[in-house]
């Protein structure tokens, strides 16, 4: 332990004592039973009834302080009058759990405020934070709750303060948690600013539906922690409507997410479907006819995405003519992306058989004929 940590823990240990009130300390937080408002403010509440987070503000920036609560329906109310307090809402009227924290990130070193145990027990202090190396800490401190209770805790040696959750425990419930103050003299609110890159349109690879897709990382200003963009650059972006939103968030010391900021990637399906080249159809009119009904099998198709859909003119079925009829077959993909292809359908005359007779007939008619002509020729 270094002289001046024990200094200043020694310090506080003795203004604590001074004051009558019982002390616990570990790593750079002092937990004092009783109050010490050097350097801190009122909280000013914000009246609220059945809500998940009840808020107020502190500061000469207003800053937002926020209260939740794990225990009962989680709900909580808050009045600003008299004695400003949070108690449980709706469900959670036996209040065992109550966080208090300022928002965006914000950092104090001294809370103060005053349990109002409706049933004695003990409280269970927890302590998150950021140290002087800028890595998170925790810390819990254990302390008795019957009626009306000031706690003072303290952060020293550079530490900083990001939440403080009050818990009760060996039967304790909390009335409610009043007349809190916060500050220290190193309230600090988080600076960091994010600035996403313009949306990116591009082209689906190659017989994929989407596209591997880097972008450029975000722009910072002021002091920021970790920041991770999520899909990351360098992903897979499938083609979807409307495109796929990026969303860039910085990581809070501790946990949770500070500075965010959004951006879309939109890949669009830009390859044509394949198709086959159907064959020729050839087929014969039946006798009185004068057209006949064809049918013919749908061409092969593929796509680099799902939801192609082939459609024939005249279609598969349609009566066709004598002669040649052109057929245009084409392939659209579900993003309008299209492939044709043609093939003929020939419909041959009816050519009608002789019967038996029939023909004899025509032999006999042939040998009268060729009997007709030889005469013909002899008499020349």
């Amino acid at each position: 332990m270094s002289r001046s940590y024990k200094s200043l823990l020694s310090a506080a240990v003795f203004l604590a004592l001074a004051l009558g009130a019982a002390v616990q300390a570990w790593a750079d937080i002092v937990v004092v039973t009783g109050v010490n408002n050097q350097g801190t403010e009122n909280v000013l509440l914000n009246v609220a009834t059945n809500v998940t987070t009840a808020t107020g503000t502190v500061g000469a920036n207003n800053l937002v302080v926020n209260f939740t609560s794990s225990s009962g329906s989680g709900l909580l109310s808050a009045n600003p009058n008299g004695q400003p307090a949070v108690s449980g809402g709706t469900g959670n009227t036996a209040l065992t759990q109550l966080t208090m924290s300022l928002a965006s990130n914000a950092t104090f070193t001294r809370a103060v405020f005053n349990i109002n145990a409706a049933v004695s027990g003990s409280v269970l202090i927890h302590v998150e934070g950021v140290n002087i190396t800028g890595g998170f800490f925790e810390d819990d401190f254990t302390v008795d709750a019957a009626s009306q209770n000031f706690f003072t805790i303290t952060a020293i040696n550079g530490q900083l303060i990001t939440s403080v959750s009050l818990t009760a425990i060996n039967g304790a419930v909390f009335g409610d948690v009043r007349q809190t103050r916060l500050g220290g003299g190193a309230i600090v609110s988080s600076t960091c600013a994010i600035t996403c890159p313009a949306a990116v349109v591009t082209s689906n690879d190659t017989n994929q539906c989407g596209a591997v897709v880097s972008y450029a990382a975000p722009t910072t200003a002021g002091t920021c922690g970790t920041i991770t963009c999520t899909p990351a650059a360098g992903s897979f972006f499938p083609v979807v409507a409307g495109g796929t939103n990026v969303t860039c968030a910085e990581s809070l010391v501790g946990g949770g997410v500070g500075a965010t900021c959004s951006f879309s990637v939109t890949v669009n399906d830009t390859q044509p479907p394949s198709l086959s080249q159907p064959p020729n159809v050839t087929v014969s009119l039946v006798e009185n006819q004068t057209q006949t009904p064809v049918s013919f099998a749908a061409p092969v198709v593929g796509d680099n995405c799902p939801g192609v859909t082939v459609a024939a003119t005249p279609p598969s079925g349609s009566a066709f003519p004598p002669g040649s009829t052109t057929v245009t077959v084409t392939a659209t993909d579900a993003s309008g992306n299209m492939t044709s292809a043609t093939f003929l359908v020939q419909v041959l005359a009816f050519l009608k058989v002789p019967t038996m007779s029939e023909a004899a007939l025509i032999v006999l008619a042939l040998l009268l004929m060729g009997i007709v002509a030889l005469r013909r020729s002899r008499q020349i």
